[in-house]
């Protein structure tokens, strides 16, 4: 049966040569031959059917097919690198979640909560990466999960209300009077989503 994607040996060398544009530091790196560097690049070429390197005098030279799939096994790469550090720290008990807040909230609302999660999950190690705000979560993301404002509405994702935010319409007395006669309420519906 033919196997479906190349061996961890084979990406490893083609990742450490890509990084150094030379198999002789890439063995080094990995603490093989230079020999067996360039039989695994030789044998993911042949599964692949392309070319990754140009071989010049000054090193080595990704092809383009080699740059697409650089970029495309990278995540692969480190969703291994990460799964096999995290299993090795922790033995299969807890891990780490890589969490995505915005700061402000971050600040008020979830850094003095820390200290009660902590309390309860020890042996989870908590990863704060850069705030974005997702649309759609079934796309990878470098978080595992997220704090974001919106109604929970999100594709792909489940989600939770965690706190609301009140917001209030401040106007000078001399706006105020300027405005016409109208009742709160109306008002408040009406401006409500610009105070945001």
């Amino acid at each position: 049966m033919r196997r479906l994607c190349p061996t961890i040996s084979e990406l490893n060398a083609f990742h450490s040569a890509a990084k150094h544009q030379a198999f002789t530091m890439a063995a080094r790196e990995l603490c093989v031959t230079q020999s067996a560097i360039s039989r695994h690049i030789a044998a993911l070429e042949d599964y692949l059917g392309q070319k990754l390197f140009i071989r010049k005098a000054t090193g080595l030279e990704l092809t383009e097919a080699g740059a697409t799939y650089l970029n495309a096994t990278r995540p692969a790469m480190a969703a291994l690198e990460s799964a096999t550090a995290q299993l090795m720290s922790y033995g299969g008990d807890g891990g780490s979640l890589n969490l995505s807040v915005p700061p402000t909230f971050a600040a008020q609302w979830l850094f003095p909560r820390l200290g009660h999660f902590k309390r309860t999950l020890p042996q989870v190690s908590l990863n704060f990466v850069r705030y974005q705000h997702a649309h759609d979560f079934a796309t990878p993301h470098e978080f595992d999960a997220a704090i974001q404002y919106g109604y929970g509405n999100w594709p792909s994702a489940n989600a939770r209300y965690l706190i609301g935010k009140e917001t209030s319409i401040v106007c000078s007395p001399q706006l105020q009077a300027a405005l016409p006669p109208e009742h709160p309420a109306r008002f408040d519906a009406r401006h409500a989503a610009a105070a945001h």
